[in-house]
Protein backbone atom coordinates (compact mmCIF):
# COMPACT_ATOMS: atom_id res chain seq x y z
CA UNK A 1 0.00 0.00 0.00
CA UNK A 2 1.18 3.52 -0.74
CA UNK A 3 1.85 5.85 2.25
CA UNK A 4 3.71 8.63 0.39
CA UNK A 5 2.46 11.75 0.90
CA UNK A 6 -0.23 12.44 -1.97
CA UNK A 7 0.08 15.17 -5.00
CA UNK A 8 -3.28 15.99 -4.43
CA UNK A 9 -5.05 17.43 -1.04
CA UNK A 10 -7.79 15.53 -0.93
CA UNK A 11 -5.83 12.26 -0.89
CA UNK A 12 -4.21 13.35 2.36
CA UNK A 13 -6.98 11.53 4.61
CA UNK A 14 -6.93 8.54 2.65
CA UNK A 15 -3.07 8.16 2.80
CA UNK A 16 -3.03 8.94 6.57
CA UNK A 17 -5.81 6.09 7.13
CA UNK A 18 -3.92 3.72 5.24
CA UNK A 19 -0.60 4.47 7.12
CA UNK A 20 -2.43 4.79 10.51
CA UNK A 21 -3.98 0.96 10.29
CA UNK A 22 -0.68 -0.08 9.00
CA UNK A 23 1.05 1.19 12.50
CA UNK A 24 3.64 2.48 9.62
CA UNK A 25 5.21 4.90 12.01
CA UNK A 26 7.94 6.51 9.45
CA UNK A 27 4.89 7.11 6.94
CA UNK A 28 3.09 8.63 9.00
CA UNK A 29 5.77 11.04 10.03
CA UNK A 30 6.28 11.96 6.57
CA UNK A 31 2.70 13.05 6.19
CA UNK A 32 3.51 15.81 8.69
CA UNK A 33 5.79 18.48 7.70
CA UNK A 34 8.74 19.37 10.19
CA UNK A 35 7.03 21.85 12.34
CA UNK A 36 3.67 20.05 12.33
CA UNK A 37 1.82 20.59 15.73
CA UNK A 38 -1.19 18.82 17.05
CA UNK A 39 -3.95 20.18 19.29
CA UNK A 40 -4.45 18.63 22.35
CA UNK A 41 -7.74 19.73 24.57
CA UNK A 42 -4.82 20.73 27.18
CA UNK A 43 -1.96 21.73 24.98
CA UNK A 44 0.19 21.63 21.78
CA UNK A 45 1.79 18.75 21.07
CA UNK A 46 4.87 18.32 18.59
CA UNK A 47 4.35 14.84 16.55
CA UNK A 48 1.63 12.56 15.42
CA UNK A 49 -0.91 11.43 17.64
CA UNK A 50 -0.79 7.35 18.14
CA UNK A 51 -3.40 4.99 19.32
CA UNK A 52 -3.91 1.17 19.02
CA UNK A 53 -7.62 1.87 17.81
CA UNK A 54 -8.03 1.53 13.94
CA UNK A 55 -9.09 4.56 12.07
CA UNK A 56 -11.74 5.16 9.31
CA UNK A 57 -11.45 8.78 8.02
CA UNK A 58 -13.86 10.56 5.67
CA UNK A 59 -13.43 14.19 3.83
CA UNK A 60 -15.79 15.87 4.72
CA UNK A 61 -14.96 19.35 3.13
CA UNK A 62 -11.24 20.61 1.66
CA UNK A 63 -10.52 24.31 0.73
CA UNK A 64 -7.46 25.13 -0.65
CA UNK A 65 -5.48 29.04 -1.46
CA UNK A 66 -2.42 28.07 -2.84
CA UNK A 67 -0.11 26.26 -0.61
CA UNK A 68 -2.44 26.03 2.31
CA UNK A 69 -5.41 24.20 2.61
CA UNK A 70 -8.29 23.46 5.29
CA UNK A 71 -9.54 19.74 5.66
CA UNK A 72 -12.70 18.76 8.03
CA UNK A 73 -12.26 15.13 8.58
CA UNK A 74 -15.05 13.14 10.12
CA UNK A 75 -13.31 9.97 12.01
CA UNK A 76 -14.52 6.68 13.79
CA UNK A 77 -12.12 4.77 15.92
CA UNK A 78 -13.52 1.19 16.61
CA UNK A 79 -12.16 -1.70 18.82
CA UNK A 80 -12.81 -3.77 21.77
CA UNK A 81 -11.73 -3.37 25.31
CA UNK A 82 -9.66 -5.71 27.32
CA UNK A 83 -12.89 -7.47 28.75
CA UNK A 84 -14.19 -7.67 24.79
CA UNK A 85 -17.00 -5.42 25.02
CA UNK A 86 -17.39 -2.93 21.57
CA UNK A 87 -15.49 0.47 21.38
CA UNK A 88 -16.00 3.19 19.04
CA UNK A 89 -15.86 6.67 19.42
CA UNK A 90 -16.06 9.64 16.48
CA UNK A 91 -15.39 12.82 15.83
CA UNK A 92 -14.63 15.73 13.38
CA UNK A 93 -11.18 16.71 13.04
CA UNK A 94 -10.09 20.22 11.76
CA UNK A 95 -6.59 20.27 9.57
CA UNK A 96 -4.55 22.25 8.21
CA UNK A 97 -2.01 20.61 5.12
CA UNK A 98 0.47 22.24 3.35
CA UNK A 99 2.28 21.78 0.00
CA UNK A 100 5.60 21.50 -0.13
CA UNK A 101 8.44 22.25 -2.10
CA UNK A 102 8.00 18.65 -3.28
CA UNK A 103 4.36 19.37 -4.38
CA UNK A 104 3.09 16.83 -1.74
CA UNK A 105 0.26 17.62 0.31
CA UNK A 106 1.20 16.91 4.53
CA UNK A 107 -0.18 18.13 7.43
CA UNK A 108 1.34 20.99 9.61
CA UNK A 109 -1.54 21.68 12.36
CA UNK A 110 -3.88 18.65 13.49
CA UNK A 111 -6.70 19.13 15.28
CA UNK A 112 -8.73 15.61 16.09
CA UNK A 113 -11.04 17.40 18.93
CA UNK A 114 -12.20 20.52 15.92
CA UNK A 115 -14.48 22.18 17.84
CA UNK A 116 -15.39 19.95 20.31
Amino acid sequence: MDHTPPYDVRDLPATFQRAFNAKDSAALKDLFTDDAITVLPDRDTQGVPITDLPIALTLREAHTAGDTALLIIDYTHTGTTPDGRPLRFTGTAIDVAHRGADDRWRFRISNPAGLG
